[in-house]
C-alpha cells in the first residue's frame, strides 16, 4: 500500500489529521447476515458432514459486535458441527482469533483442522468445560490445563501458527493456555502432517451451548510469539 499527499507552494499554512484504520486480512462478523443456517448463508463455512448435522445458526441472542453472532448449541441430541475455513496452508506465519461467550453451566468446543474437507484429520481439541476449566485431546489422550475461562463473558482467543517451525500457541484473553507442535493429531501419538485449513466449533454434550463472533485471519502477524519461551501447557 501507498499513500501520496499531494499539495502546492504557498503562503498559507494548513494543518489537517491524517487517520488510518489498518483491518485485518479477513475478518467475519456476521452482522449482515439475516438470521438462520449458518453454511447456508456463508460460503467460508461448511457442514462436517451436510446429511447428518445440524447447522450453526446465527443469531441476534448474542453478539459482541451488533446486532449477530453464530449460535452452537445441542438440540434434542442432535449437534451442530461447522468449520470456518482459511484455505489449505503448508508454510507460513498465521493468527486466527475470534470472540466466544458460553453462557453459565454450559462448555463449548473447537478443534483445528488440517484440510478443507473436515472429516479428515483433526490435530488438537479444546474443551472449555462447563465448570470453567480447560482441557485438551491431542496424541490420543486428555491433558487438562491449569488455567480456567470466564462464563458469562465475551472472551478473546488467539491462535498463532508458524508453519515454518511447525508451532502452534493458544490463547485466552490474552494469557497463554497450550502449545503444541502443527503435526499432532487429535486420536493417535503419531505424528503427521504440518499444515493448517480451517477451525471447527462443534457440540460434544448436552451441555454444550456458546456463541462465536468477529472470527479473523491473518497472515504475517506482527508480534509473533516466541514458542520457546511462552509459559503454556505443551501437548
Amino acid at each position: 500500500y501507498a499513500i501520496l499527499i499531494d499539495g502546492w507552494r504557498s503562503n498559507i499554512e494548513s494543518q489537517f489529521t491524517l487517520s488510518l484504520t489498518c483491518e485485518r486480512d479477513d475478518c467475519e462478523d456476521f452482522d449482515r447476515l439475516p438470521e438462520g443456517d449458518l453454511t447456508q448463508l456463508s460460503s467460508n463455512w461448511v457442514k462436517w458432514d451436510n446429511r447428518s448435522y445440524l447447522d450453526a445458526q446465527v443469531s441476534s441472542r448474542q453478539a459482541y459486535s451488533r446486532p449477530n453472532s453464530v449460535w452452537i448449541r445441542t438440540i434434542d441430541n442432535n449437534e451442530p458441527d461447522v468449520t470456518r475455513l482459511f484455505g489449505e496452508r503448508t508454510h507460513g506465519k498465521y493468527k486466527v482469533s475470534w470472540k466466544m461467550y458460553v453462557p453459565r453451566g454450559s462448555n463449548a468446543t473447537f478443534n483445528v483442522k488440517k484440510y478443507s474437507d473436515p472429516r479428515r484429520e483433526t490435530a488438537v481439541a479444546t474443551y472449555l468445560k462447563s465448570d470453567g476449566g480447560i482441557a485438551f485431546r491431542a496424541k490420543g489422550r486428555i491433558t487438562q490445563s491449569y488455567q480456567r475461562y470466564s462464563q458469562d463473558y465475551w472472551m478473546d482467543v488467539e491462535m498463532y501458527l508458524d508453519l515454518d517451525r511447525e508451532t502452534t500457541i493458544l490463547y485466552i484473553d490474552h494469557a497463554p493456555v497450550a502449545k503444541w507442535s502443527t503435526r499432532i493429531v487429535r486420536e493417535h501419538p503419531h505424528r503427521s502432517v504440518n499444515r493448517f485449513a480451517g477451525i471447527n466449533f462443534w457440540a460434544y454434550h448436552s451441555f454444550t451451548n456458546f456463541y462465536v463472533d468477529d472470527v479473523c485471519f491473518e497472515q504475517n502477524p506482527p508480534n509473533m510469539p516466541d514458542y520457546e519461551y511462552t509459559p503454556a501447557t505443551e501437548l
